[in-house]
């Protein structure tokens, strides 16, 4: 996948680029092991630096119902961590990203404040920016209160992932 990064970075160009490091999930496993998926923030974090990339989003997971229907069915349980312990994760993620220089921002978690930039997933600020030509600024009203997304037309399809992640919002 990372490929795929260098290669739509070099047709569109990486300030059109935002890497997602979405979500952010701790799990016990059937025997009790802690587990989560930091490990690969720092060696992404590098190679979105090489391709000119120069934002992430990050989030915590969310765990919907059906998340958590998936969860119990594939004997996995999801960790719920404390605001500290989140505050704790998102300062060492802005402190990596910042040595490749990266700007760490955040989406729907206003209890990172302070440590990382409220960001939207959709902003119409930035297609503004990039495009030469005015988007949509209006909050998507749609969306999850903390969400900052503008107005937009989805094109993607849910279901249509094949990796099925125990913590994918979109199966």
């Amino acid at each position: 996948r990372l490929e795929q990064m260098a290669e739509i970075a070099r047709r569109f160009g990486p300030q059109r680029l935002t890497w997602r490091f979405d979500p952010i999930v701790f799990w016990r496993t059937t025997n009790g092991t802690l587990r989560h998926n930091l490990n690969a923030f720092e060696q992404i974090a590098s190679f979105a630096a090489k391709c000119g990339i120069r934002r992430c989003v990050i989030s915590f997971v969310t765990l919907y119902r059906k998340v958590l229907r998936r969860q119990r069915r594939l004997g996995v349980r999801f960790e719920q961590l404390s605001a500290e312990r989140k505050r704790e994760i998102a300062a060492g993620l802005v402190e990596k990203a910042a040595r490749f220089d990266i700007k760490v921002f955040a989406c729907c978690q206003p209890l990172l404040s302070g440590i990382v930039t409220p960001s939207a997933c959709i902003n119409g600020r930035l297609l503004s920016e990039l495009a030469g030509e005015p988007a949509p600024t209006k909050k998507d009203p749609g969306q999850r209160k903390e969400c900052n997304c503008t107005v937009s037309v989805d094109i993607g399809r849910y279901r249509s992932c094949r990796y099925r992640c125990a913590y994918c919002y979109a199966i």
